[in-house]
């Protein structure tokens, strides 16, 4: 499977409008020279990455296209079914970044092939505490540390929670 048929397989209805073609695919290699800031990387309400946060994990894998709704994707579904187990992927930073006044240092994605969930996770160098009141300031009414709510419209399928994980504090978006 092509790292892009990946990253429309596990993000879908998320756009990409920015990206590099991987090297060696077929078409030309561009660069991209659309601005990028850390603090844009988020979640939508319904729990997926936000653009930001996707452009991100295409460092995971080679990047996706620029335009994602115009190139051709393949699936191999032969592969994708002979793999078992999970896809999980860290992204650390070697500095902390501000991202609305915490300090966010690793964007995970974890994919239960045969089992779901999928889960995409943004950890920070804060207390749980501050990171929960961050959050809910910027409008998502996070439960208490530790605690999983409901994401409005997916009750069942989509919750969201701050964890202590360590030293750090993770927020994580699961998805069924």
């Amino acid at each position: 499977m092509t790292a892009a048929a990946l990253v429309r397989l596990l993000l879908p209805g998320v756009g990409l409008a920015t990206g590099v073609q991987a090297a060696g695919s077929e078409g030309t290699v561009r660069t991209v020279t659309t601005p990028f800031a850390i603090e844009d990387v988020d979640f939508t309400r319904d729990c997926r990455p936000n653009d930001a946060l996707a452009r991100l994990f295409t460092m995971f894998g080679g990047a996706a296209p620029a335009d994602a709704d115009a190139a051709e994707w393949t699936f191999d579904g032969p592969l994708y079914n002979a793999v078992g187990g999970d896809v999980s992927q860290v992204l650390r930073l070697d500095d902390a970044a501000p991202w609305h006044g915490l300090r966010l240092v690793e964007a995970r994605f974890d994919h239960g092939i045969e089992r779901g969930p999928v889960n995409y996770t943004l950890a920070f160098e804060d207390s749980p505490e501050r990171v929960r009141a961050v959050w809910n300031e910027r409008g998502w009414q996070l439960p208490p540390v530790g605690e999983t709510r409901d994401v409005e419209g997916l009750e069942g399928y989509a919750v969201i929670g701050v964890e202590a994980a360590g030293a750090l504090a993770t927020v994580t978006c699961y998805r069924d």
